[in-house]
């Protein structure tokens, strides 16, 4: 509400000057001078005249480059880091994997085929001799030799 009386105040400010003639402080000439436009001259008098159509013709061949050589981009993605496998268990409900991450210290998965581990791995095939773990955001696969099933014949 306050506005309205600054905003009304300026209004009648900006009409009495523009009433007493004042110099425009856009033009810098008197209010009262004729309004003056100066219209652009569209005949050809003195320009040279084209003989045919820059539009219309043969368009010459792109100019050949040598190729440039790109440096060869690694994937952005991470790669899997090289797990340790310490051993595996066949029971009643299939085949079990025990895995470390040696920097992680005593840190260890036992993961089965089909679970998330780590809240970024998947183990997406779990059949001895073969583990195939994979990176969630990424999709990339890493294959583990695990060694083949022994069904208990310890014969020694």
């Amino acid at each position: 509400m306050r506005r309205l009386p600054l905003l009304l105040l300026t209004l009648a400010i900006t009409a009495a000057f523009a009433l007493q003639g004042e110099p425009s402080a856009v033009a810098n000439t008197p209010a009262a001078s004729p309004l003056r436009i100066n219209l652009l001259d569209t005949r050809n008098e003195g320009l040279p005249t084209l003989t045919s159509d820059p539009f219309h013709g043969d368009i010459p061949a792109p100019a050949v480059s040598e190729p440039l050589s790109t440096p060869s981009v690694r994937s952005a993605a991470p790669s899997l880091p090289t797990f340790k496998i310490l051993g595996k268990q066949e029971d009643e409900s299939g085949w079990s994997v025990f895995l470390t991450l040696p920097e992680r210290g005593a840190l260890v998965w036992v993961v089965r085929e089909g679970e998330t581990f780590n809240e970024q791995y998947r183990v997406t095939r779990l059949a001895p001799p073969e583990l195939l773990i994979q990176r969630l955001g990424s999709k990339t696969t890493r294959r583990y030799d695990i060694g083949k099933p022994d069904h208990g014949n310890d014969e020694e």
